[in-house]
């Protein structure tokens, strides 16, 4: 059993993208390209009030702007 939040996301781009991260933590494509992915954040992470994802391309452009949520 893992202990942790499970999120998921969504991610496009019209290119290939390599790699998505969840404050610092990898994220897995579900599908293909990170159309979908997922990732578990443990609950004893660090900063938990903001989750933000960033995307990268693989020409190795990042997102300038991460996705940020906040826990309610």
């Amino acid at each position: 059993v893992r202990e942790g939040w499970l999120i998921r996301g969504s991610a496009s781009d019209n290119g290939e993208i390599k790699q998505v991260t969840v404050n610092g933590v990898a994220a897995r494509a579900v599908r293909g390209n990170f159309a979908e992915w997922e990732t578990i954040i443990k609950s004893n992470s660090n900063n938990l009030d903001i989750l933000s994802s960033l995307a990268t391309d693989a020409a190795g452009n990042v997102e300038k702007l991460p996705h940020d949520a906040m826990r309610r």
